[in-house]
Parts: structure tokens; C-alpha cells; sequence
């Protein structure tokens, strides 16, 4: 096996791993130590529901073989339950959403929310990126100083949401 598509291997177990619902995360609240919980990145009650089919949502899943250089999408079912899902939060700092699980999005104060919720949604899915191209030895794609430069990025609007969020009542 070649060393291209043992990284690839590698990259994608990790990935995986690192993504699934058991995976074992610490809240991304500033500070917070605690377990995260599987939570939904969009409101299950109000976004998810709505649009669903039987409980059924349309999910696109990239496929690549290791050794194709073309990504190709297959269109995968994926119940309410586990449409997008991320272990972001604690149980205590989740329940900073539930205006937008019991109401949905009514105000700016919620569109903060869920801007909030997003940002942190990306930047989880992109540090688990990060960490499975870092197992599988691969250091150079990832440039974290070009990341930084980005006049806006989703860990910068996930910084700007912390400082939002100090004093924030909805």
C-alpha cells in the first residue's frame, strides 16, 4: 500500500472516530470542562420537523475511494434524531438554545443564537478535520497561521459570539 492511500485511510478512521455520536467531547463553552451532549447545530422542533418526510430528511454524503481524486455525493436518509447533530455543549450551556427549539427564530436575539450555534457547529467539524489530517501525518493542509488572517472565519465568529453571549438574555 502506497504512503497516499494509508494517509487517506488513516484520515478517514480517525474522522470517523472522531465524529461519531459516542465519541467522547468537552463542552466548547470558554472555560467548561464538562461532557458535551449529542445536540442538534438546527432545531429539531422548528427547522428539521418541518421540512422532514416521515420523520426522513435527505442527507448528502461525499464518497471518494482512495484512490479517486474526484469526490462523487450520494443522497443518504437520516431521521430527525441524528440530523445534524454535534457534541458541542454541555447539557447547561445547550439550554442557552431553547428559545429556538421552543419557539424557533422570531427575533435578532435568535438569529444571534443560531449564528452562534453554526459557528460552533463548523469550527467542531473542522477541528476534527484538523485532528485526523495531524494523525495520518499530514501537516501541510492545514495552514492555521492562514486560517488566522481570514478577516472573518468560523472560530473568529465563534470568538465574537463568546463575547456576545457575556450578558446576552433572550
Amino acid at each position: 500500500m502506497d504512503t497516499h492511500n494509508k494517509m487517506t485511510r488513516d484520515f478517514r478512521n480517525k474522522l470517523q472516530a472522531l465524529l461519531a455520536r459516542k465519541a467522547n467531547h468537552k463542552c466548547m463553552y470558554p472555560g467548561c470542562t464538562q461532557p458535551a451532549i449529542n445536540a442538534h447545530a438546527i432545531s429539531k422542533e422548528y427547522a428539521l420537523r418541518g421540512i422532514a418526510k416521515d420523520g426522513i430528511l435527505i442527507h448528502p454524503e461525499p464518497l471518494r475511494l482512495d484512490e479517486d481524486i474526484y469526490c462523487r455525493i450520494k443522497f443518504c436518509e437520516v431521521g430527525t434524531q441524528k440530523a445534524s447533530t454535534f457534541k458541542g455543549f454541555c447539557k447547561t450551556h445547550d439550554s442557552t438554545f431553547g428559545a429556538l427549539d421552543k419557539t424557533g427564530i422570531n427575533t435578532l436575539g435568535d438569529v444571534f443564537l443560531q449564528l452562534y450555534r453554526s459557528f460552533a457547529n463548523i469550527v467542531f467539524v473542522d477541528n476534527a478535520y484538523l485532528a485526523s489530517a495531524r494523525h495520518a501525518g499530514d501537516h501541510e493542509n492545514f495552514n492555521q497561521d492562514f486560517e488566522l488572517s481570514k478577516p472573518i472565519s468560523a472560530s473568529r465568529g465563534l470568538s465574537l459570539s463568546y463575547d456576545l453571549l457575556d450578558g446576552y438574555n433572550n
